[in-house]
């Protein structure tokens, strides 16, 4: 079975693009993942650094 293609920390990192100003759509050409897949992150909280990732 092939492993997660993207880690917290990336997620983290693609959301906090969008906070700065860019376009979702442009965000997520630049990272190859679908708009879908950008609004199911954002759905789900990420807490980087509060257990260890």
């Amino acid at each position: 079975m092939k492993g997660k293609k993207h880690t917290t920390e990336d997620k983290v990192r693609i959301l906090r693009a969008a906070d700065g100003g860019k376009s979702i759509v442009e965000i997520c050409k630049e990272k190859n993942i679908s708009e879908q897949t950008f609004h199911r992150w954002k759905r789900v909280p990420h807490e980087v650094g509060a257990d260890g990732c």
